[in-house]
């Protein structure tokens, strides 16, 4: 009877000395820092809540980015830089018709 308390003894021993191991191992100095150091029910419900949010957003984001990709599939690529010149050089034009049609305006009014 004696050896058998003693085996269990030991056994204690050996699962505690293996559990502090592995919280070692897990970067918990002791007992009471791994318990600082889980989160609390309502945290963990928030963190989940959290996460499953962020993953309907990302898979949305998914699917409206095969939508657009579809969308401009086979369409050409635009040289921003390029619409940009034009647009200068359309309104410089514009401009000199504006000015035209003043000077003109000026005329037909004083006759």
């Amino acid at each position: 009877m004696k050896a058998s308390a003693l085996q269990s003894q030991k056994e204690a021993e050996k699962k505690k000395l293996r559990y502090e191991q592995v919280m070692k191992a897990q970067g918990f100095a002791d007992e009471e820092s791994y318990h600082r150091k889980c989160m609390k029910e309502t945290e963990l419900e928030e963190a989940e809540q959290w996460t499953e949010a962020y993953q309907r957003e990302l898979q949305e984001l998914e699917a409206n980015r095969k939508l657009l990709e579809q969308q401009l599939k086979g369409k050409e690529r635009k040289d921003i830089a390029q619409i940009k010149q034009e647009m200068k050089e359309a309104s410089e034009v514009l401009e000199q018709i504006r000015r035209e049609y003043m000077r003109l305006h000026n005329i037909n009014e004083k006759e």
